[in-house]
């Protein structure tokens, strides 16, 4: 999407930053990707307005993050063996 102001922008920065908060908790919900992409993901965020102050609004967007929004398979647990019948 494209930005007309760097108002804009922060906004939409801010929505993306807030919307991943939940997962910098210790006992967050799991994710697609590692918690080392999570934080690049969010400096990437944060880095944002500095860079369009420096090369412009023109086709700057949000860094993607639909490996975040990937549905994560639970892990399974070991079906657990059958006990044999007593003699």
């Amino acid at each position: 999407m494209p930005y007309s102001t760097i108002e804009e922008l922060r906004a939409a920065r801010n929505t993306a930053l807030a919307a991943t908060d939940i997962y910098m908790f210790e006992d967050a919900p799991p994710i697609r990707g590692t918690k080392d992409l999570l934080i690049a993901y969010r400096q990437e965020l944060r880095d944002l307005p500095q860079y369009a102050e420096v090369n412009g609004l023109d086709g700057l967007e949000l860094p993607n993050s639909d490996w975040l929004a990937a549905p994560v398979e639970p892990e399974s647990e070991p079906e657990p063996a059958e006990a044999e019948p007593e003699a």
